[in-house]
């Protein structure tokens, strides 16, 4: 059995593809994504009884609102830019033009957004109320945006970059714990955080100009930047779409309850796939470089990470399924019963992502196929909008659930299907290299 193992294409073609830099940026990801999780369930239970009612959800309402600060610095940057680094390694000249690209694209993008929101609390009662303490937690989300985590991703070097993001993030924390002490503290949340944030985004941009030379952006450069991540970007609003619709569509047709049915539901289905999210993005890096060195190499990969994921999801999402009634008392305790059959139909959205994610991530994304995957997930969003407002009328927390099934459902079959008609799919590699491939993917669809 255990030669059959070692000798088994399956497992030699996963084995192959995670060497150790892929396991490296993996683990120290999941740190990142762990502290993501750690540090707000000790924060979040003392800031709430410390900061009371009002000022509490003022903090929220203003994250809210600089979350939105931080999507638009960020761009498509983790993927675009991780992809042209990733492609330029031994080019250390071109890895310092898109170093500068994405800071003037960034700079750009950020006097932009500033302007937006000063104008914004110039006409709004409720933005002018909130005073300097809007300003504070735009500052926190404007230092997140401009950490230059992609860069290290991109060359397969994230380790250190993790480590003083956790050091520094950790003793921000510490800090809001030791000196938030009344409710008139709520302006210290994001003066540390955002401090903390600040100083680990310049400490890790300074160490990126040991490993190329520094270069000052130029107006060609930024526009340059911000075309080629235009589509990327465009992706990520069409993805929020479809995914973050739902809890909006049912508060205009349902009861409140069903929003908090669906809401818990999707949160804890979120975890979930950034399981597989996290080491999918280790993994991209790999694929982009592999894409312009190594076609047939990429598109092996492609496959593999693929069926890997898929595998695995099916395994996960098996037991998940049983143990649903167990999740939802532990995590939201008794009176959240209806959420254990949201939360099941949402399991499936998770084994889908195990496929388009992959799909998407290792192979559209990387061979610059930005363009149709934007198409593949603008058509299940707009699809998914009446489809999602029907069936929130008819079975409230329960249709919807379904609604972003179906979405997910429709985007993996055109992620399948249309490449394989086009002859741009990775699905042709064998799992085991058998000798040395004649031809290439373009080249099999020239001819």
């Amino acid at each position: 059995m255990i030669r059959w193992l070692w000798d088994n294409p399956v497992v030699t073609a996963v084995t192959s593809v995670l060497d150790r830099r892929i396991i490296e940026t993996a683990v120290a990801l999941y740190s990142v994504q762990a502290m993501n999780y750690i540090l707000p369930l000790v924060t979040i239970p003392y800031l709430a009884r410390v900061l009371g009612p009002g000022p509490w959800g003022e903090l929220m309402f203003v994250m809210s609102i600089a979350a939105f600060v931080h999507m638009v610095i960020n761009y498509s940057f983790e993927l675009s830019a991780t992809r042209d680094v990733a492609q330029q390694r031994g080019d250390p000249d071109a890895i310092s033009r898109t170093v500068a690209g994405v800071l003037g694209a960034r700079l750009v993008l950020t006097v932009g957004i500033l302007v937006v929101i000063g104008i914004a609390q110039l006409v709004s009662t409720t933005l002018a109320d909130l005073g300097w303490l809007l300003w504070l937690g735009v500052y926190w989300f404007v230092a997140m945006g401009f950490h230059p985590f992609w860069f290290y991703l991109g060359i397969e070097r994230v380790r250190t970059a993790v480590t003083i993001d956790v050091i520094i993030r950790a003793i921000a924390a510490g800090l809001v714990i030791l000196l938030v002490n009344a409710p008139g503290d709520a302006w210290l949340v994001f003066t540390l955080q955002g401090t903390g944030t600040m100083l680990a985004m310049i400490v890790t941009t300074i160490m990126i100009y040991r490993h190329v030379p520094f270069r000052l952006p130029d107006l060609r450069l930024t526009i340059d930047t911000l075309k080629s991540g235009a589509g990327l970007f465009i992706f990520r609003a069409s993805t929020g779409l479809y995914a973050m619709s739902n809890t909006i569509i049912l508060g205009f047709v349902s009861a409140p309850a069903a929003v908090a049915f669906y809401s818990a539901g999707e949160r804890i289905q979120r975890i979930t796939t950034t399981v597989l999210q996290t080491i999918t993005n280790a993994m991209f890096p790999r694929a982009s470089m592999l894409a312009k060195s190594n076609p047939q190499q990429a598109a092996r990969l492609a496959r593999v990470s693929t069926f890997t994921m898929f595998a695995l999801a099916l395994v996960g999402v098996g037991i998940l399924y049983l143990l649903a009634p167990w999740i939802v008392l532990i995590i939201l305790g008794s009176g959240y019963e209806e959420v254990v059959p949201v939360l099941r139909i949402l399991f499936l959205v998770v084994l889908l992502h195990s496929i388009n994610i992959p799909i998407g991530h290792h192979w559209l994304i990387p061979n610059g196929y930005d363009g149709l995957l934007t198409k593949i997930t603008a058509t299940a969003g707009v699809i998914h909008i009446p489809v999602a407002i029907f069936l929130a009328m008819q079975y409230a927390h329960i249709g919807v659930a379904w609604a972003l099934v179906g979405a997910e459902a429709i985007i993996m079959v055109l992620l399948i299907v249309i490449p394989l008609i086009k002859g741009i799919g990775p699905f042709r590699m064998p799992l085991r290299d058998s000798g040395t491939l004649t031809s290439t993917p373009m080249e099999s669809v020239n001819s």
